[in-house]
């Protein structure tokens, strides 16, 4: 029997060795590699100028922006389906280890970057590095907002327990769904707090697909293609219609520049679904390219800012023209950079890789 224990931004569960681990979710790798190409692919977006040409810029929007669901998704699945080894100083000591650390190392080439033309008091200096990395992507590293929000979660696991432990509360998360497409994203990723509000319904639907995998995931597999297709109409009618594209994150929360409903978030958990059944119906033998793509999904996601900032760096000072067939060529070789990096990290740093990079 194996456990989902390698450490991940969809986490895994520190507990007492003396309970049986339970058995590797096969398609959850699967729905990991998709889940960081969707991330990956979705920041991008805004390497290019689309000025020219907004309407692919507008679909890929509708499509890749605000993939933090998928991730946030499956932290919620494992966080239940592990729950059975939880004991909360163990899982915050892993946590420390297998997250926070890695996140404070990986941050120092952005802080260098981002403090580099800094010239008030030493002071000020040090007060503007914890800010920094208390907020999280604040700076360069943009994208590693994520980590201080996840941490909340970590915090309130006992919390989240209740939950195990009372299935009946799972009856809330019909409107926790409900507060999030209203109280929007924010658009300054740094209010962390607002942010863990608004993906909470996300988390714990995460927990419940889990709880209830026995009954929901074959019905996933078997209705798989009409969630796809449903999908592919919800991203199209937003495409065509939708006055805006992208996440629908506003300046506060219950903001409504852009209308009443965040319809992003509604589309993105359609998609987890989809994608759930998807992976359950079709990996169902283990392939070790996909494996590996989910077991350096974490550090791809701590390092491919910097290549994205590399990338555009040589273009200094405007951006390359986008078009929809340079975008994916110029994405799919970004991506292989990251892939590229993060293993030859691994492989250089041995075991120590894990507490630089996370894994």
């Amino acid at each position: 029997m194996e456990s989902l224990s390698h450490p991940s931004l969809a986490g895994s569960l520190v507990g007492s060795p003396a309970r049986p681990s339970r058995p590797v979710v096969t398609h959850l790798f699967a729905f990991r590699a998709l889940a960081i190409i969707v991330i990956v692919a979705g920041h991008c977006i805004d390497v290019f100028d689309w000025s020219g040409s907004p309407g692919p810029q507008w679909f890929l929007m509708g499509v890749l922006e605000n993939g933090t669901v998928l991730f946030v998704f499956i932290a919620g699945y494992l966080f239940e389906y592990l729950s059975g080894r939880f004991e909360y100083r163990r899982y915050l000591s892993g946590k420390l280890r297998d997250v926070i650390l890695p996140y404070l190392l990986v941050s120092v080439p952005g802080l260098v970057h981002d403090m580099s033309t800094y010239e008030g008091s030493w002071q000020g200096w040090l007060y503007k590095v914890i800010w920094l990395l208390l907020q999280g992507g604040a700076g360069l590293n943009f994208p590693l907002w994520f980590i201080p929000m996840i941490a909340l979660y970590y915090l309130a696991a006992p919390a989240f327990i209740l939950f195990v432990r009372h299935p009946r509360l799972y009856a809330l998360l019909p409107l926790l769904v409900v507060l999030s497409a209203l109280i929007h994203r924010v658009e300054d990723n740094t209010a962390t707090t607002f942010q863990a509000a608004y993906f909470l319904s996300v988390y714990v639907a995460g927990m419940w697909a889990s709880h209830v995998r026995q009954s929901l995931e074959p019905v996933l597999k078997k209705y798989w293609l009409p969630l796809a297709v449903a999908l592919g109409a919800f991203i199209l009618a937003q495409w065509l219609w939708s006055p805006f594209h992208g996440s629908y994150a506003g300046a506060y929360p219950f903001s409504r520049e852009h209308g009443l409903v965040d319809w992003q978030i509604l589309q993105k958990l359609l998609m987890c679904f989809a994608l759930l059944g998807f992976a359950a119906r079709w990996y169902t033998r283990r392939v070790r390219g996909v494996d590996l793509l989910a077991e350096l999904s974490f550090p791809i996601f701590f390092i491919h800012a910097y290549v994205l900032f590399l990338f555009g760096w040589a273009f200094t000072p405007g951006k390359p023209e986008g078009s929809l067939a340079l975008y994916v060529v110029t994405t799919a070789g970004l991506f292989l950079a990251c892939v590229l990096v993060t293993w030859t990290l691994r492989t250089v740093l041995g075991r120590n890789s894990r507490w630089v990079i996370g894994a």
